[in-house]
């Protein structure tokens, strides 16, 4: 009895010892899978950071992209302006010509070709001053 009591304690000593390493095992798997995922969030945090800071070049690049657009947009108007005002002031010098070469064909007096002088002078010249200055 003594004999089969220490063999069945023997078995059960062996089936606890299985079962500890089977425990053991399952401890080590579980271990590893959560430090798998806790890996897996940390790389998915810093490519969220990633992500954002990328977002944030961007939008960055962007806004200098449009503050540069709007300064051309001004020059462009500024020159645009200053084109109208030279234009204005070529017609006044102009009808101003005209008006004098038809007083003087109404005083019988020849003009002298003052019109092709003048468009030729206006082609030549820079124009009147700026109208910002």
């Amino acid at each position: 009895a003594e004999a089969a009591a220490e063999a069945a304690a023997e078995a059960a000593l062996a089936r606890a010892a299985g079962e500890r390493e089977e425990l053991r095992t399952q401890y080590e798997r579980l271990l590893c899978d959560a430090r798998a995922q806790v890996a897996a969030r940390e790389a998915e945090g810093r490519l969220a950071a990633a992500r954002a800071e990328d977002a944030q070049r961007a939008a960055a690049v962007c806004a200098e992209q449009a503050r540069a657009a709007r300064a051309v947009a001004e020059r462009a108007e500024a020159r645009a302006e200053q084109a109208a005002a030279e234009v204005e002031y070529l017609r006044g010098q102009l009808a101003t010509t005209l008006r004098q070469q038809a007083q003087a064909a109404a005083a019988g007096r020849p003009h002298g070709g003052a019109a092709e002088k003048f468009v030729r002078f206006s082609m030549q010249s820079a124009g009147p001053p700026s109208p910002r200055a």
